[in-house]
């Protein structure tokens, strides 16, 4: 089974996929790459150190779209990569939601840029649920609020977990830090992270 988080920029995604890795899910994701980014939003808008982006590199996610690797780890795949996956591969994902004012506004405070706007290419969440629905291979995709998990998780990991996410609810639940609206440090990699570079990397 592959497992996956997806969404718009600034809509969680990378706040869930943390949540799910302190939940018990392993995490695929690529150090070098998050390195890069950490250092690209410093240089548009100063020190953000509790920034954690945690996305694969672009050799990961080919892998991975074809199902040669990743099987088992919770995994960010931000549009259009949902509609990539190979006919077929067994997979469940999470949309995160925001409302599109709070992503831009939340963006243009963290680059700096007046002017930037949402990526999302004329699509909305229901559009991107429904096409995933339809793919064939998808075990279940649902729509995760932003205000809900971060404003009362326990809830919405429980429901997780009944609909067949292989997480410890509590667990995941607990790295919610309602005061920043953000996860603690120790939450971005846990003992069964696999990463590139380290023991059994790809």
């Amino acid at each position: 089974m592959w497992l996956f988080v997806s969404g718009f920029p600034r809509s969680g995604t990378s706040f869930m996929v943390a949540a799910m890795n302190a939940g018990g899910l392993p995490l695929l994701h690529c150090p070098r790459r998050e390195a890069w980014l950490r250092e690209a939003a410093r240089q548009a808008s100063g020190p953000r150190s509790n920034d954690s982006y945690l996305e694969m590199s672009e050799e990961q996610k080919a892998l991975v779209l074809r199902g040669a690797a990743g099987e088992g780890h919770i995994m960010k795949l931000q549009p259009p990569g949902p509609s990539q996956l190979r006919d077929g591969l067994p997979h469940r994902i999470i949309f995160m939601s925001r409302e599109e004012g709070l992503s831009v506004k939340s963006m243009a405070l963290h680059f700096k840029k007046k002017n930037f706007r949402a990526q999302r290419n004329g699509k909305t969440i229901d559009d991107l649920l429904n096409d995933s629905r339809q793919k064939n291979g998808c075990i279940s995709a649902h729509v995760v609020h932003f205000d809900e998990v971060t404003q009362n998780p326990l809830p919405v990991f429980e429901f997780l977990r009944s609909e067949g996410w292989p997480i410890e609810p509590a667990k995941a639940a607990a790295i919610v830090d309602r005061s920043r609206v953000n996860f603690g440090p120790n939450a971005y990699y846990s003992k069964n992270s696999l990463l590139l570079g380290g023991p059994g990397a790809l």
